[in-house]
Formats: structure tokens, sequence, C-alpha cells
């Protein structure tokens, strides 16, 4: 018996308790009632309903009734087992919960299950802002649930509910959460538990002198942490193990631990730390915290032990370029040096670096040189100019380098480092080229003059200016160039090198212009102030800092504008020109800010400290705009244009043999290719058998720049050539794209899928997928999947800007089960991308030995500029009796265009096709139509340096009634 009162023969009443005498506790006499009871998990003793001893150990198991009597002569009446009836389990009250990537882990005590035992739990649960707890989680009887499928950000608030036999319990307590992205930018710290045993030559981890390399194996990443250092990318509500090492003067140390990335986590670990003579062994702990970071926290710094006076320019790997005072350093993402380069005779670098679409550095330096630095940090070629170079260099779409020198002279130099040209001013060229969309370079000189000059070499025009420039040009979408002069004005100059309009700062303007995505421009000034500018020349706002401005402000993707003072501090400005946050560095010169795909912002300091910083912001990556900061982009290219070069990579499909033709009537086949603007098309006819195994090299050989209309196009495609539309088709089709210049942000880029009606056959697809990836890695940027069963064929588009930002190699792949005539593209603009549904059932047999023709092209491709959005309807009359009426559309969301309205007597806008329209209105009225006719129309904007928008067809057509 394991509870029990033995009323003892001697008069005295004692408790018994799993067998032991827990004591006397008083005396009884004739007609005493006793009794055992449990109340919730807490086991009571009564006399005479009173409770006189209570358990100290709460049980909630089943107790055992029983009776005896140890005295002689003793009486016992009225014996009586009293039974407890089960009821619904009490509340939970200690549940709580743990926020992951949209997952919720719950947790709680199982509470008492008063009789009978709980079968299950129920988890209610809504969001706080619906105020409810609609949405029920129906779990096992273990304690703990993990709720999935929430939205990141979304707060929600839990319940729990036991349940038993009898019925359902009460609701525990509430716990709001939300579910948390662990993707991002997190800081990872770690930290020494160990504590010294008093082996001498064991020195603590957190020495000064000792970096632990932390190597988080899912990725491959090893970085260097002292203090603190950032992992990325992380992938969403993965597990991540991270391990520990150094090895450092016959020392080793290993750490390993894995923790779940939440709002914040920390793991703990063991190290063990031998030396190789075996005279110590010391053994201890550490842990590794991870804590997302926050706007404005720094994530690593980079001490470069002199001034960084350039600009950083980023990889495509990640990899961070800079220059300082005659050491070059390539920086990885986690804020270790990856290499250093030194220049001849110990001279300064002043230049910022610019990277080549094969991976080459630029940079100049006192030394009189232009360096051209490989990949790996060995020196490719030297070019030796008159004086010193400080002035960056710029990259055309041919490879030419651009740069300036103290002696006065632009140079145009080949990609194998010889001269091209030189192009003399009237004094210093410290001012860095920018490069238009139409090949000409500009640049700023001492002799406080602007130039024009041709690809050629040749001056085009010069515009002065009343003092030095040594500001570097922006060059906005209309064509228009910003620069700065030390006579304290921002001027925008016209593409034809008339003036445009001047803006009137407190001090020299040295710092270089950057635009964001509504065109407002943005330079700093001596005056200490950031200027936001209208497109017009009158100013938006200024914001004052405490130091002068040299830095070029860069912008975010998010409106915000990065800008260093010589007041020490990086500020963090918000669209409308209040201040985000500010980061303490040291004093900022001619550094200027750069944003990298991750919201990282790194720039540099001179003076007392010299650093390269990290800097987490909010920012995913630069502004979709035609300048956003420094040298345009991160490769600080100082180019607008961009150009392609494609490449025939593989055409698979069971064949025996394939061919290929000659299509651009040249007569080369490869490494060939068209000159001139013009459609280019490989085709390459291949029947059922194997993978081919060629490749053929497709380059453009023309010197200027593409120059088309609203299709352009690249992309692939799969079809019968016989149109013989009885038979599915099958295979794949992959080709690779080189840009010269990077993608950005609204250059229109989006991906499709289309099928062609074709000599009145009906077309269809089932099973196909376009991709494309990124040649050289590993990354799928955009994919689609169409099952259609041959009944409906529709086209997909969506946007794929943003993923492919600062790629420059890529390939497109079109992967087909079953279809007739089938085209993948990456298009340009809106208006390569069809409008098309095709209807009805179809045999999707394919056909053995069937000679199918594949392509890889483009078509009239200007791969540069922005796009007009597309107007949002358009509004036409059913009938109208006179042949006068109006027909109205929704305004483009891009300002300032001009609308086209066409009219066309068919559907397919090819019979009596004629501009109806053309102005800023968004209606048009239209009169004297014929009778019996009816009539079709679509609008497209259209503005000044941007492409035209898509068509926008009216829903359905007004027809001109017979008069009475």
């Amino acid at each position: 018996i394991e509870y029990a009162i033995l009323p003892y023969g001697n008069g005295s009443l004692h408790v018994y308790e799993k067998g032991v005498d827990k004591g006397s506790f008083g005396s009884y006499q004739i007609g005493d009632r006793f009794s055992v009871e449990r109340v919730g998990s807490t086991i009571v003793y009564k006399k005479n309903d009173v409770i006189f001893y209570t358990s100290l150990t709460p049980t909630d198991a089943a107790l055992l009734a029983d009776f005896a009597i140890y005295s002689n002569g003793g009486k016992i009446s009225n014996i009586r087992f009293i039974g407890i009836t089960p009821a619904v389990p009490d509340a939970i009250a200690d549940c709580s919960a743990v926020a992951v990537n949209t997952t919720v882990n719950l947790t709680w005590t199982a509470p008492v299950s008063n009789f009978s035992t709980i079968t299950e739990y129920e988890v209610q649960y809504g969001t706080v802002a619906g105020g409810n707890f609609d949405t029920i989680f129906t779990d096992d009887a273990v304690s703990g649930a993990a709720i999935t499928g929430l939205t990141n950000g979304t707060v929600y608030q839990f319940r729990v509910v036991a349940k038993n036999a009898v019925g359902s319990g009460p609701v525990s307590n509430v716990v709001t959460t939300g579910s948390f992205d662990v993707t991002g930018t997190w800081i990872i710290s770690l930290t020494d538990n160990w504590v010294d045993p008093g082996n001498a030559g064991c020195p603590p981890l957190d020495d000064d002198t000792d970096f632990i390399v932390i190597n988080q194996t899912e990725n491959g990443i090893t970085m260097v942490d002292s203090e603190g250092i950032s992992y990325l990318p992380y992938v969403s509500g993965q597990t991540y193990t991270f391990t520990a090492s150094k090895t450092e003067s016959g020392t080793t140390i290993t750490i390993s631990m894995n923790f779940t990335l939440s709002t914040s986590t920390t793991g703990a670990g063991t190290y063990a730390w031998s030396v190789t003579d075996g005279t110590y062994t010391c053994n201890g702990g550490a842990t590794i915290s991870a804590t997302k970071a926050q706007p404005g926290r720094l994530l690593w710094e980079f001490e470069t032990g002199n001034a960084v006076y350039s600009c950083p320019a980023i990889g495509a790997d990640g990899t961070i370029y800079v220059g300082s005072w005659y050491k070059f350093y390539a920086i990885n993402p986690d804020g270790t040096e990856k290499w250093q380069f030194q220049t001849d005779n110990l001279q300064y670098i002043y230049s910022s670096p610019v990277i080549g679409a094969d991976g080459t550095i630029y940079v100049g330096s006192n030394s009189r040189k232009l360096y051209a630095i490989n990949p790996d940090g060995t020196k490719k070629w030297e070019f030796l100019t008159g004086s010193d170079v400080q002035s960056s260099a710029a990259i055309g779409t041919d490879g030419t380098i651009y740069v300036g020198s103290g002696d006065h002279k632009l140079y145009a130099i080949n990609p194998d480092g010889t001269k091209k040209w030189e192009f003399i001013t009237g004094l210093t060229v410290n001012s860095s080229p920018a490069i238009g969309a139409d090949g000409t370079i500009y640049v700023g000189s001492g002799d406080r003059k602007l130039y024009a000059i041709n690809s050629n070499g040749t001056k085009k025009w010069e515009f002065p200016t009343g003092d030095y420039i040594l500001s570097s040009p922006a060059i906005g979408t209309d064509g228009m160039i910003y620069v700065g002069s030390t006579d304290h004005k921002l001027y925008a100059i016209n593409p034809d090198g008339t003036k445009k309009w001047e803006f009137m700062t407190g001090h020299d303007v040295n710092s270089s212009p950057a635009i964001g995505a509504d065109g407002t421009i943005y330079v700093g000034s001596a005056d200490q102030k950031l200027y936001a500018i209208n497109h017009d020349g009158t100013k938006k706002w200024e914001y004052m800092t405490r130091g002068r401005i040299y830095s070029s402000p860069a912008i975010g993707a998010d409106g915000t504008i990065f800008v260093g003072s010589a007041d020490q501090n990086l500020y963090a400005i918000n669209p409308d020109g209040t201040k985000k946050w500010e980061f303490l560095t040291g004093y900022i010169g001619l550094s200027s800010p750069t944003i990298s795909t991750n919201g990282t912002v790194y720039i540099g300091t001179q003076g007392s400290i010299d650093k390269i910083y990290a800097i987490h912001s909010d920012s995913s990556s630069l502004a979709n705009s035609s300048w956003p900061k420094f040298h345009h982009n991160v490769k600080q290219t100082g180019n607008t244009q961009v150009n392609f070069s494609y490449t025939i990579d593989r055409f698979a499909q069971s064949s025996a043999s394939s061919t290929f033709t000659d299509e651009f009537n040249d007569g080369d086949v490869a490494p060939g290719g068209p000159s001139g603007p013009s459609t280019y098309i490989v085709t390459i006819p291949f029947s059922s058998g194997a993978e081919s195994g060629n490749l053929l090299n497709l380059n453009s050989n023309d010197a200027g720049t593409y120059t088309g209309v609203d299709d352009d196009f690249i992309g692939a495609a799969l079809w019968d050539p016989g149109y013989d539309f009885d038979s599915g088709l099958g295979g794949s089709v992959e080709g690779k794209f080189r840009f010269t210049g990077e993608i950005t942000k609204n250059t229109g880029f989006k991906v499709s899928i289309s099928t062609y009606d074709y000599n009145g056959k009906p077309d269809f697809i089932e099973d196909v997928s376009l991709s494309i990836k990124q040649v050289s890695d590993k990354m799928t940027y955009a994919y689609f999947e169409s099952s259609l069963n041959g009944e409906e064929a529709e086209i997909s588009k969506f946007d794929v800007t943003d993923s492919l930002i600062g790629i420059t190699d890529l390939t497109l792949r079109l992967d087909i089960n079953s279809a007739n005539r089938v085209a993948s593209s990456l298009d340009f603009g809106s208006n390569g991308i069809l409008d098309k549904t095709m209807d009805g059932s179809h045999d999707l047999t394919f056909a053995a030995g069937s000679i199918y023709t594949g392509y890889f092209g483009a078509w009239k491709s200007l791969l540069s500029g922005l796009v007009c959005e597309t107007p949002s309807g358009i509004t036409i009359p059913a009938n109208d009796p006179d042949g006068d009426y109006t027909v109205s559309w929704g305004a483009s969301s891009t300002d300032g265009v001009t609308y086209v309205l066409e009219e066309a007597t068919d559907s397919n806008f090819t019979v009596d096709l004629r501009t109806a329209y053309t102005g800023i209105d968004t209606s048009a009225d239209i009169t004297g139509r014929n009778q019996n006719q009816t009539y079709y129309y679509r609008v497209k904007a259209t503005k000044s340096g941007y492409r035209g928008s898509a068509w926008k067809k009216g829903l359905n057509n007004c027809t001109i009634s017979q008069s009475p």
C-alpha cells in the first residue's frame, strides 16, 4: 500500500507513504472518519473531513483502496470505497512557441488527465489581426506540435486543448508569435568558454592573435571569425552544422555544433586543443550565436593599414575589390583576404577598380600605370601613361578600356593592353569616363570642360563649366549627362552638348551624381549637404551632414540613398530626405558606397582608421535606375550599353546524325557571324537519334550596337519544318548567351513559352519546361512547366529581371515532351510575348524518324534601356449608329508617355491598319466610320529613351450599324 492511515493500538494516528512512516498526527477515538483522497495531482489525508496531512509527492496514478485493523479488540465500521468519477483534462498552463521559417513549434507540459488518459491535443490558431482561432490542427497525445505552412511576417495566436474519453478540457494560455524567414544576413559570433587550467602555452581562444576558421559545411563556405561574421545565403528551415578549426604554431583546435536558425539561436559545442609535442592537451567549450542582422549593423571590417580612396567593386562571385595606398586587395564576402597586389614603387591607388566581362580587374595607380589583374591576383598586363592615373576606367561593349591620366589625356586601350588611341584635353583627367548608349565617351577635365568623344577618338563636342571637373558623369535614360564641377554646380547637359540646366550648391561638387528610379538626381557637395534634384533641375530636398561630402551616393532598391561624409559617418537617407540610420566609421573621403545583391553596403575610410566596412542594409540590391551609383554598377564598368554573343550549345534528340546549316548567308559557319542589325537565326535539322555532340559558336562581329524594334527576342524553338501536325514533337534545345554588359533592373526581361498557329494548323504543347540558369554555376533563375494535354496552350510569361541582375552568362533551355511548334524566349520588352490561346484536342503520338528543326538566335535585339508600362485597359463601344464615338484607355504607370492608338478591320490588325490617334490624352474621338463595318483597336505607350510598351487590345470591337 503506497498511501495509508494507520490507527495504532496506543491511540496514535500515523501516515505511511510508499512504506515510509511520515510520523504521528495526533490521536483518534471511536466514531472518527478517515479518508485518503487525491485533489488534482496532490494526495491529502483527512480525519472527519479535515486535512491533517498533505503529501509532498504529486501523482496522477490510480489509488489502491485497502483496509486493515492493527489493534486488539478494535472495530472499524461503515467502510466505503468512494470511486473517483473521470473528468475532462485540466487546462494546459505553460504553452510556449518558437517561430522559424513558415513554421511555429509549440511545446507544453501534459495537464492532469483526471482519471481518463489523454487521447489527443487540439491546436487552435488564427491571426492576431483577425482576432480568431478558426484553424484547427489535431495532434497526437504527445506534448508539442509543429504548425507549418504559415506566412512569414504574419503574427499568429495559438492555444491548445487536451482531450480524453470524457471530452475536451479548457483552453490553454494564449501565445502569439510570427513565423520567421531565416534567409538573409545573420551575424555569427564564436565565444570561448574555456577556463585556463594553468597550463602555460595553451592560451584561450579569444586571444587577439587567435583566429578561428568556421566552416558552414552545407554550403562549403569557409570564413574567419574574430568578433562576428555573416554567412550567406541561408535556406529557410534548414539545420546548419558549423565546425571550427585552427592550425597555428603546431596547435590544432576543432569545434563542432549544429542548430536550426530562428529569430536568434545559440549553439554549444566542445573543442579540443592539442599541442603537437604532446605536452599540453586543453579541452573546453565554445558557443556560436546567430542573430539576424538589422539595418545599419556592422557585419565585418577589414583593416587595410593605409588610406582607402577608391570605391569597392564587386565581382560575379561576390569578391570585393578595392585599392588602399599601394596595395590592391581582393576580399572574400566574409571579410577575409583573398589576395593582394602591390603597385610599382609603392605608389598610391586613388583609382577605383572596374571588372571586365572575363573577370579581369582594371585599376590605375600613381605609378602612371593602368593595371590589368587576373581574378587570381596575378598581373595580366600594365599600360604606361605619362602621369598619375587617378581616373577609374570604363569598358566598352567591344572590350575597349577607357581611362584618364594626369598627362591631360584620355586613353583607349585594347583588351590585350595595347593602345588604340589617345585624346588630349587641356589639363589633368582625374574624372572617370562614362559611356552612353550610342558608344559616346563622356569625361571631365581639369581644364573646366566636359568632353564628348566618339568611339574612334574624335571629339564630338565639349561643354565648358566654371572650374575643374573632378566629378564623374552619370547618364540618364534619356541620354542626359549629369556632372559636377568645383564651381559649386551640378550640370545637366543634353546629348547634343547644350545645357539643359544647372543647379547651384554651396561649395565644390566633387561627388559624382547618382540617379534614382524616379529620375531624381542625388549628389553631395563640400557644403556638407546631400542634394536631391528633380529632373527639371529644381531642388527636391537637401540633407545636412556634419562634414564635407566628397563621396558619391549609391541608391538601394528600396530607394534608400547611402552616402559617406567627412564627419566619419555612412548615412542611409530615406527617399523623402529623412535619416534612416547612420553608422560611425573613420573619415570617409573619396571612397563611395557599393551595394551588393544581398544588401551589404561596402565603403572605405582613410586617416587614423583605414578600413573597409561591410554594413547590413535592408536594400536588396541597387536601385532600378539608369545610373544608381558611382560608375553605374557594382562592377563599375561606367557603361550603359548592353550587347551579347550567343552560342549553340546542344540539340539533344534521338538522332543518328545532325547537320548544321548556315542561315546567315554570309558564307561563314563558325566562329563567324552576322554584321549589322538583322534577324539572326541558326537552324539545325535533325531526326530521331542521339545527341549530335557538335558545338557551333555564333558571335556578332558588329562593332556597334544593335538597334531594334518592339519584337526584340532571344530564344529557342523546336518545330516540324514540314508542318505535319499529326504527330507530337519531343526533344530539347539549349543555348548560351554572354552579355558584354550585365543585366540590370527594369530592362524588361521576361520568360515565355508560346505556340504558333501556322498555315491554319492548330498547335498544342504538353509537358514543356523552360529554364534559365547561369552557365558557370548551378542556380536556376526561372522555370515554367505546362501539362496542358493538348486542350489549351496558353502563353506563359513572367518577369525575371530581379533574378538575372548582374548576370553576364546564362543558358536558356527548352525541354519538350510532346508538341507541334513551340518557341521559348527570354524577351526584352513587352511585345516579344504573344497573347494567344489555342483550343482543340490532338493525337500526341511521337512519330519516329520525323525531321524537326531547332533554332536558337536573336531577333533585332536592343538589350538596354527602360520599357514603358502597358496602358491598363481599353474601352470601345460595342456598336454605334453614326460612326462617331470615343475610344478610351487606362493610363500607363510610366510618366510622360505618348499614346499610339491603332485601328483595323480585322482582329489580327492586318486589314486596313492605320494610326487613329497619337498624343498624351487617354481617349480619342473617332468620326466618320463606315456603316456595316466592324473596327478593332489597340493602344500602346511610347516615350523618348524608352522602349514602347506591349499593345493593349480591346476586349470587344465596334460595329457601325445600318442607318434606319
